[in-house]
């Protein structure tokens, strides 16, 4: 949903439901514009002319707000105490089945405390095109797994969504 540009702002996202491929699945994106307002939506249907569209994920679009202040990061960090190994993450959530090629595996660091986590994520492959590429944005959801660090009985819940979204300016290369 975020292009390349400037000032990009994703607001109400809802997950509604993953898409499950049972065979060839066929995917469409839809950008709308009504009363000067954008709205995205992802649907899915099955290979087949009588296979019905279900939508998947939907959002509205805006320009993005300026900033109230910059992040002072070294401020940040000094909150975030524990900090875990990327790998022992990763290999955790490929315990229970939940496999991340290299691609998508962009968590670099990650930080936790008692009431939030940080994670440092690395660009990866061509992300040309993008303000937000989808692999850093899944990225940063993974982020969301870290409980199962601390309690690996717990139940692994997934993003339903994300109230706000800002981007101010495309991603670098660095």
């Amino acid at each position: 949903a975020m292009a390349a540009g400037e000032g990009q702002q994703i607001q109400n996202a809802v997950f509604e439901a993953p898409v499950q491929p049972q065979g060839r699945t066929r995917l469409q994106s839809v950008l709308k514009t009504s009363d000067g307002k954008q709205s995205f939506e992802v649907y899915a249907a099955a290979e087949g002319e009588q296979a019905p569209w279900r939508r998947h994920f939907r959002c509205e679009l805006a320009a993005a707000s300026s900033p109230s202040s910059t992040v002072d990061l070294v401020s940040l960090k000094q909150q975030f105490s524990e900090s875990i190994d990327p790998t022992e993450f990763y290999e955790t959530l490929a315990g229970i089945g939940l496999n991340y090629g290299a691609a998508f595996r962009v968590i670099e660091s990650l930080a936790t405390s008692e009431t939030g986590v940080l994670a440092q994520l690395q660009l990866r492959g061509d992300v040309r095109g993008y303000q937000l590429p989808p692999t850093l944005l899944d990225g940063a959801l993974h982020s969301l797994a870290v409980g199962l660090l601390r309690d690996p009985d717990s139940d692994l819940f997934l993003p339903a969504g994300v109230g706000e979204l800002n981007s101010s300016a495309a991603l670098t290369d660095e």
